[in-house]
């Protein structure tokens, strides 16, 4: 790749087909899904600045609120908060190994799963917290953990690296 914008435009075809694949259902076991662009973002907003991070993850959230049809905006939030979130806090933590970014996903999976829980209280004006979320959580955050580990490994080199 020559030239530099070429890897943003590999990126936001790469992109697209995750939106894809995670707005088909494809990879839900038992009604847990992952959310593989919450792994990708939080990659993202460690290889890159966290101004590109929260642009993109902003832009992309929006694209995937529209596809999905839920509370308009949530994604986009979502993103740009975990954008901001792995920007500031990825300083005190070691994000560069897997340990460091699995912990990472977990934090950011937490987080997720706690805006829900509070756009929820204030929308709605019920709390929706019960077992089943609560296993839910765990389902998705082991299940966004196995592609941690395979994006971890094999984003870095194909768009994120250095020229």
């Amino acid at each position: 790749m020559n030239k530099p914008w070429m890897k943003w435009v590999w990126f936001g075809l790469f992109v697209f087909v995750i939106v894809s694949l995670q707005c088909s259902h494809i990879f839900q076991i038992y009604q847990v899904l992952p959310d593989m662009l919450l792994v990708v973002f939080v990659l993202f907003a460690i290889y890159q600045s966290r101004f590109a991070a929260e642009i993109t993850g902003f832009v992309v959230g929006l694209i995937v609120d529209t596809l999905t049809g839920g509370w308009f905006g949530f994604h986009a939030f979502l993103y740009t908060f975990l954008a901001w979130f792995v920007g500031i806090y990825q300083k005190r933590f070691f994000v560069t190994t897997l340990q460091g970014f699995l912990f990472f996903i977990l934090w950011a999976t937490f987080l997720k799963y706690l805006i829900f829980l509070l756009l929820s209280l204030i929308i709605k004006g019920q709390w929706l917290f019960s077992g089943g979320y609560l296993v839910s959580f765990f389902g998705e955050w082991l299940y966004n953990s196995v592609w941690s580990v395979l994006f971890f490994f094999f984003l870095p080199l194909l768009f994120f690296k250095e020229e």
